[in-house]
C-alpha cells in the first residue's frame, strides 16, 4: 500500500470530481493570492502594524512597531510578487504562511479561547488558520503544477494542499456556524438592493457550511475548493468592494484583500498533479 493520501491516487478514490479547465482556475488563484499579499503589504504601510491574518494589535510598551510593520510589508510584497510570477513562489508562501502563523494564528488563540460567544475573536482565527494554512496549499499547488516534480515533492505538495483545504474548510464552517449564531447581525452586511436579507444570511451560512465540509471531505475537495472561490470571488464584487468604496475604513479594505486572498487560495487548490508517480496502486 502506498503511504500517499489516498486523495492523490489515480483512481476513483482520489476524490477529484473532473473541474474543466482547473490548472486556469489554479492559476487564476495563485495571481489573486499574490495580488493580496502586495495589497496587504501596502496596508501594513499605511496602517503600521501587521494586517495580515487580523494578528492582535502591536504590545503598546514594546518599541519597533513601525519597523515591524515596514519590514513584513516589504516580505509580503516580494512574496506576492514571486506567487504572481511563479518565481521562487513555493518559499515564499511559506515564508509568508509562517509569519502568519507566527504573529497572528499563535497570538490570537488566547483571545479566541476569552471569547465564550464564539464571536469576533474566533472570526480573526480562523481568518489567520486559513491564510497560514491556505498558503500552504498555495506552495503545494506549484508542485502538483509542475511538470519536474519528483515522487517525493508530490507527496510533500499533497501534504500541504490538505493544510490547505483542512484550513480553509474549518474556517468555512466556523463561519456558516456563526451565520446562524448571529443572524441579525449578518443581516446587515447583506446590500440593500437584495432583497430578502435573512434568507440569504441563512442561505449563505448553509453554503459555507457546505463548502467547508466538501473541503474535508477528499472526494468532493476539487469541487468544493472550485465553488467557495467562485463564491467568494462573487462576494467580494458584491459586498465588500462596495463596503470598501462606500465606508472608507481600515476593517473594510483590510475584508476586501481578505475575500480575494480566500478566494485564490480556494481556487488553488483545484490543481491538478501534472505528473505521475510510482506506487500508487
Amino acid at each position: 500500500m502506498s503511504s500517499l493520501p489516498l486523495e492523490a491516487r489515480p483512481s476513483r478514490a482520489s476524490g477529484a470530481v473532473a473541474i474543466p479547465r482547473a490548472d486556469a482556475l489554479a492559476r487564476i488563484g495563485r495571481v489573486a493570492v499574490g495580488i493580496a499579499f502586495v495589497a496587504f503589504g501596502a496596508a501594513n504601510v499605511v496602517v503600521g502594524d501587521f494586517v495580515a491574518g487580523r494578528a492582535p494589535p502591536w504590545p503598546s510598551d514594546v518599541p519597533g512597531q513601525f519597523a515591524w510593520a515596514y519590514a513584513t510589508a516589504i516580505v509580503f510584497i516580494v512574496a506576492g510578487v514571486c506567487v504572481m510570477s511563479g518565481r521562487w513562489a513555493m518559499r515564499a508562501a511559506m515564508v509568508v504562511a509562517g509569519l502568519i502563523a507566527t504573529w497572528a494564528l499563535l497570538r490570537q488563540i488566547p483571545l479566541a479561547l476569552a471569547d465564550q460567544q464564539f464571536g469576533g475573536e474566533w472570526t480573526k482565527l480562523g481568518k489567520a488558520l486559513t491564510l497560514s494554512g491556505g498558503l500552504l496549499g498555495v506552495a503545494g499547488s506549484f508542485a502538483l503544477a509542475s511538470t519536474e516534480a519528483t515522487d517525493d515533492e508530490i507527496h510533500r505538495a499533497w501534504m500541504m494542499r490538505a493544510a490547505g483545504r483542512l484550513s480553509l474548510g474549518a474556517f468555512l464552517v466556523a463561519s456558516g456556524v456563526q451565520h446562524f449564531l448571529f443572524a441579525p447581525f449578518v443581516a446587515t452586511l447583506v446590500p440593500a438592493w437584495i432583497p430578502g436579507a435573512m434568507f440569504w444570511t441563512y442561505f449563505a451560512g448553509t453554503a459555507l457550511i457546505a463548502g467547508g465540509l466538501g473541503l474535508v471531505l477528499a472526494e468532493t475537495s476539487r469541487l468544493a475548493a472550485t465553488l467557495v472561490g467562485l463564491m467568494v470571488l462573487t462576494w467580494l464584487f458584491v459586498l465588500h468592494i462596495p463596503r470598501g468604496l462606500a465606508m472608507n475604513n481600515q476593517n473594510e479594505w483590510t475584508a476586501v484583500i481578505e475575500a480575494l486572498a480566500v478566494s485564490g487560495i480556494a481556487l488553488s487548490l483545484v490543481q491538478r498533479a501534472r505528473v505521475a508517480w510510482a506506487g500508487t496502486q
